[in-house]
């Protein structure tokens, strides 16, 4: 199944947005590893924001310790946002 066919899915499951995220300069974005990524309702829910000068804090949960390929995937889905440590 392709990831856009996979986010359309998770769509109907976002229903809280964030109503000031203009206002902040860095987001922490807490989630857990799926598959050794972000899922794909994280992917859905940074849709309608402007990622452009904001750095993205991301915090993972998982079992392994390790970020797999999510650092990557977010830079890919919140292209002219910044990725921080």
């Amino acid at each position: 199944m392709s990831q856009e066919i996979s986010a359309d899915r998770w769509t109907s499951y976002v229903q809280n947005t964030l109503t000031r995220i203009d206002e902040c300069d860095k987001v922490i974005l807490a989630y857990w590893s799926y598959n050794g990524t972000i899922p794909m309702v994280v992917v859905t829910f940074r849709e309608p924001y402007d990622w452009s000068r904001k750095i993205i804090l991301p915090l993972c949960t998982n079992e392994g310790g390790v970020m797999s390929s999510s650092e990557r995937d977010i830079k890919g889905y919140a292209k002219m946002a910044t990725l921080g440590k």
